[in-house]
Parts: C-alpha cells; sequence; structure tokens
C-alpha cells in the first residue's frame, strides 16, 4: 500500500472517527437525561459494582493478545483462526471464574443483590471474543467507516435495550445488559454473517500456544500495564476520599475534565487513526524515524497548544460549560492542563515503542508512571490540600511523559526535538501573551461572545507564529497530513522536499 493510499484511509478515518465521537457524545446525553429519571441510585450502583468485575476481567480479556495482530507488517496476514481459537479458550476461562464468583455471592447477603448481574456478565465476558475479533480485524485494515458504522449500531442497541428495560424498572439489568452484553453483539453479527468469515475447521481443540507465542508475549505486557493502571485507580479511590473529600475530588475530576473532553478527544480521535500504520513503517528502520517523528508532531502540536489555551482561559470556558457552580475548580484547571500535556507524551512516546515491538520498554514506562503515585498521594497525607495535589499530579505527568519521549528517542529523527516540541510552545507562550494583554472593556460582556473572541485570537496568533517561524517544520508537517495540501496553499507555506530519514544519533 503506497503512502497515498495511507493518506487517504487516515483522512477518511479522521472524519469517520470524529462523526462517530459527535454521534456517541449525542446519543449518550440524550439516554442519560432519560436513564436518571427512570433508574434509581441504588441500581446504579449494583451495575457499577458488576461493571468493576468486568473491567478486571477485561484486564486479562483476549483482546489484549489480539491486539499483537496490529503489530504484524503489511505483508503479513494474521493467523485470524488461530486467534479466535485462544480467544474463546481465553473468553471461556473468564466467563467460568464469573460465574464461579457469581455463585459465591449467593452465599454472602451483602453481595447476593449482584449475583445474578455477575452471571449475566459472565455470558457477556464470553461473546466478546467474536466482538473484539471484528474490531481488530477492521482497525488492521483501516476500514474506520465500517468500524464505525458498526459501533453506532452498537450503540443504538445497547441505548435502546437499556431504556426499554429501564422504564420498565429492570434497573441494574437494563445496564448490565444494554451497556455489556448487548453493545458488542453488531461485530459478531457483522464478522459471521455480514463478511461470511469462518474460523479453520477443527478451531475447538487445544490451540497451539507455541505458535501463538508472540500474542502471548505481547498481551502479558498489555495485561501487566493494564493491571498497574488498574491499581493506580483503586490507590486513589482508597486514599483520596480520607484525605481531600469527595468535593475536592468532584472539582479535580471537572478541571481534568476541561481537557480531556475538548482536546483530548483530537488526541483520541489521532492515536486511533494513525497508529495502525506505526507497525507497518516500523519494519523499515529507514523509513520509520520519519513517520513516528510526524506522528508525535501531529499529537503533541494539538497538546501543546491545547495546554497553554486551557491555563489561561480555562475559568471562562468553564463557566461556558459548566456554569458558575464549578468556580472552586479555577485554581486547578492550569494544572489539569499540565497533566493532559504530561498524558499525550507519554501515550506518543510509548506507541512510537509499542509499535516497534520494544515491549520492555513500554512496561518499563508503566512502572514508573505507576510509581509516581506514591509522592503524589503523599503529598495529601502531609496535609496537602486539592491545589498541592493538582500539581503534584501535573508535575508527575509531565516528567513521566518526557522520560517516555527520551525513551523513543531512538526511534525518532535526530532533530526531533526541534520538530516536536519547540514550535508549540514557542508559540503558545506568544499566543498566550496575546490573549492575555487584551483590555477586559475591548471584550463582549457576554461570556460565550468573549470566549469566541480569546479563542480565536489565541487560534490566529498561535498558527501565525508557527507560521512566519517554524515554517520549514509546518511545511513538511502539511506535506504529509490529510487535507495538508490544502491548507499549505491557504496558508502560503512554501513547499519543501521530503523529511530526511533515519535513527538519532
Amino acid at each position: 500500500m503506497n503512502f497515498n493510499e495511507n493518506r487517504r484511509r487516515v483522512a477518511h478515518g479522521v472524519a469517520w472517527n470524529t462523526l462517530y465521537q459527535l454521534f456517541q457524545a449525542a446519543v449518550s446525553f440524550g439516554a442519560m437525561l432519560v436513564l436518571v429519571r427512570v433508574i434509581p441510585p441504588s441500581e446504579y450502583g449494583r451495575a457499577s459494582a458488576t461493571v468493576g468485575w468486568l473491567l478486571l476481567m477485561g484486564s486479562f480479556g483476549c483482546a489484549q493478545f489480539m491486539n499483537q495482530a496490529l503489530q504484524l507488517p503489511a505483508d503479513r496476514e494474521p493467523d485470524w483462526s488461530l486467534h479466535w481459537s485462544a480467544g474463546m479458550y481465553i473468553q471461556s476461562g473468564l466467563c467460568i471464574l464469573s460465574q464461579v464468583v457469581a455463585g459465591l455471592c449467593w452465599f454472602a447477603p451483602k453481595y447476593r443483590s449482584i449475583a445474578p448481574l455477575l452471571h449475566i456478565a459472565g455470558i457477556g465476558v464470553l461473546l466478546d471474543c467474536g466482538n473484539r475479533l471484528r474490531v481488530t480485524m477492521l482497525r488492521r485494515e483501516m476500514d474506520f467507516r465500517r468500524l464505525r458504522i458498526v459501533y453506532a449500531a452498537g450503540t443504538l442497541a445497547s441505548v435502546a435495550v437499556t431504556i426499554s428495560l429501564g422504564v420498565h424498572g429492570d434497573g441494574a439489568y437494563a445496564i448490565v445488559l444494554g451497556q455489556n452484553v448487548v453493545v458488542g453483539i453488531p461485530f459478531s453479527v457483522d464478522l459471521f454473517l455480514v463478511s461470511g468469515w469462518r474460523p479453520k475447521p477443527g478451531w475447538w481443540r487445544w490451540p497451539d500456544w507455541s505458535a501463538y507465542r508472540p500474542a502471548i508475549n505481547f498481551g502479558f505486557q498489555q495485561v501487566a500495564s493494564s493491571m498497574l493502571n488498574t491499581l493506580r485507580g483503586a490507590a486513589e479511590t482508597a486514599v483520596l476520599p480520607a484525605t481531600l473529600g469527595f468535593v475536592a475530588i468532584g472539582l479535580w475530576g471537572r478541571a481534568q475534565a476541561l481537557y480531556t473532553t475538548t482536546l483530548g478527544r483530537v488526541q483520541t480521535i489521532v492515536v486511533e487513526t494513525v497508529y495502525p500504520l506505526l507497525p507497518r513503517y516500523a519494519a523499515e528502520p529507514a523509513r520509520y524515524p520519519a513517520y513516528a517523528t510526524l506522528f508525535c508532531q501531529a499529537v503533541l502540536w494539538v497538546a501543546f497548544g491545547g495546554m497553554t489555551y486551557l491555563g489561561i482561559e480555562g475559568p471562562l470556558l468553564s463557566r461556558v460549560v459548566y456554569g458558575t457552580k464549578w468556580i472552586a475548580a479555577d485554581p486547578v484547571i492550569w494544572p489539569g492542563a499540565l497533566a493532559g500535556l504530561g498524558l499525550a507524551a507519554f501515550m506518543v512516546g510509548s506507541s512510537v515503542l509499542l509499535a516497534a515491538n520494544r515491549l520492555r520498554s513500554c512496561f518499563i514506562l508503566d512502572v514508573v508512571s505507576a510509581s509516581f503515585l506514591v509522592p503524589m498521594l503523599g503529598v495529601t497525607w502531609i496535609g496537602g490540600g486539592l491545589v498541592a495535589y493538582g500539581w503534584a499530579v501535573a508535575g508527575g505527568q509531565v516528567a513521566v511523559g518526557a522520560f517516555a519521549l527520551w525513551k523513543a528517542r531512538s526511534l525518532l529523527n535526530a532533530n526531533w526535538a526541534r520538530e516536536v516540541v519547540l514550535p508549540p510552545l514557542v508559540s503558545s507562550i506568544v499566543a498566550s501573551l496575546v490573549v492575555w494583554s487584551l483590555k477586559a472593556d475591548l471584550l463582549p460582556a457576554q461570556m460565550v461572545a468573549r470566549l469566541a473572541v480569546v479563542t480565536i485570537t489565541y487560534g490566529i496568533v498561535f498558527l501565525v507564529v508557527i507560521r512566519l517561524i517554524f515554517w520549514h517544520s509546518l511545511a513538511k508537517l502539511l506535506s504529509y497530513v490529510p487535507g495538508g495540501p490544502h491548507l499549505r496553499r491557504v496558508l502560503l507555506v512554501p513547499v519543501v522536499t521530503a523529511f530526511t530519514v533515519g535513527p538519532s544519533q
């Protein structure tokens, strides 16, 4: 597959992933308005306990091993039948374990109410094999149109079942059936009925685990990373209510959400769309550093610009989005934005390493990231409040993100820092100073209009600085991203030759 074909697929992927994000947000919001009125909090509690078990099962699920298919070069076709066979054994084991745990819950009075929910959830675990296999197939093929259409069908089916059962008073059953059993069935339908895929004869026999060893090694690394993230969340849940209180936790969550629900969604779309290409280029050592640098550049330019914008205008954005009742979150908007930048840097660094099958390096990154939790939580134990904790998280996340980029440096261009970090850093500082210097009496009094003015001003200044000072890096980026040539002509950016490839020294 040539580069122009890859760029076309990336362009379509960005479009379809963006449309799905908008669709999912609209449908989820509409469903939420109905469900909070028909399902009591106690039922949400039962469902949450069940979903927590499912998340734990997902940490060991077949998806962790099937994703190894994304690591293969374009000229190597994955053995999908072996993935199916191994996946069925993995999911069957997790299903049996779920049924055993559900059976034990019947004998514990405090947990008896979730026992039937766990029985149902166990069935969903078994059905997940076909769903995960089809998702992996479509991601490897970069068929984002079909992937997102089937996802949308699953979302609609999930919402329909949840609302229908919820209105009839089925409470937690509605949530578990809709969101954890029905939601993935359309992928199995697409796999077996629409595409007509079938595993090889005898797939039910004991798999050839020696042939599956590459997927096992990859999967165990993913399982370990997932468990570290799970333990981190559990530690925060155990410590923060006692040291900060639930109000402070809610304020910190709102501050972080300003980043994750805006710029974070853009980063997610880019990573989901582009990552399937990286392992294909990783098999070409002469070309991989150039494309890996381009990937880092696309994500971190957005992250740097978004972090600084939210830092200076986050309070105004918070008023428009959340209203005045969240004013108390203003002091932690800056650290929330910085934490988002650190997470973006960690994500691109680990993605570059993972695509090159540097599994040991990826695990080291996860261990280092988890280890920073100790000083973060320690701040609250010695009496530090919400603001101190927010800055501790921001500092730790930025340090981990910088370490991830440093670990990935051998897989990037020699001048990667000058192309990836310097342009957005300088441009965001200049844009912030310009917006900060705007006279309040020259801005509209109405908050939405004021937000629009400062946002447009910030974006224009950010882009102008990059165009005037870092036009060479901008030209190279626009030469490869979807729609870049058109934007290059609009911005009058000169054409440059293809960038130099080769590992850093």
